[in-house]
Order: C-alpha cells, then structure tokens, then sequence
C-alpha cells in the first residue's frame, strides 16, 4: 500500500509514518544530547539542523511539528534569543519570521 503524503506518492505508507515518528525522535533527544557535548561544540553543528528543523516546524504531523517547536524553545533559551536569531539569520533569513512566530515574539 502506498500514499501520497507530503508529495511522495512511492513511500509505503508504513515508511512514511516511520520518517516522521524518527523526526519526532530527534527533536524530542537532541536537548538532552546538546547538553551533555556542551554549548560550544554543539553550536557547530547547528547549521546541519535548520532544513530539517524548519521543515518539520511547518509539517502536518503534530507530534512531530510539537517536537520541534519544543526543540526551538529549548534552544532558545539555551544559547539565548540573540545567538538562536543570528544563527538562523545567518543560515536563512527568510527563516525569522518562522523563528518568530513559533517563539511566538514576532
């Protein structure tokens, strides 16, 4: 059996709920991860991050978009609201006004 979720009308529908349940699973571990290697090794990594962390703030499964959010706010508050906004920045402005919205600060 196959479905056309998100565009991708070739995944059975089985690897398609399995894609966003690992989503889900990142953003839910990555703070506990991100506090035990420490601030200053881990923010060299947060460039690999956006994509996917943007993708799934905009997705349709709410576990997974909920997951990330929670992960923005934990970062948010971790590296500060300044460092998290030019980070983004940096990467992608168009990303601000996500940031904004799901910090709810803009």
């Amino acid at each position: 059996k196959h479905c056309g979720v998100f565009g991708v009308s070739n995944l059975p529908c089985d690897l398609t709920v399995w894609a966003w349940g690992l989503r889900w699973q990142v953003w839910k571990i990555l703070p506990a991860v991100a506090s035990s290697v420490g601030k200053r090794p881990f923010k060299k990594h947060l460039e690999s991050l956006w994509e996917a962390l943007f993708y799934s703030l905009r997705c349709a499964v709410p576990l997974t978009s909920a997951a990330a959010q929670d992960f923005l706010r934990f970062l948010n508050t971790w590296i500060g609201p300044q460092m998290l906004r030019s980070r983004v920045e940096q990467h992608n402005a168009a990303y601000v006004a996500d940031l904004e919205r799901f910090l709810g600060s803009g």
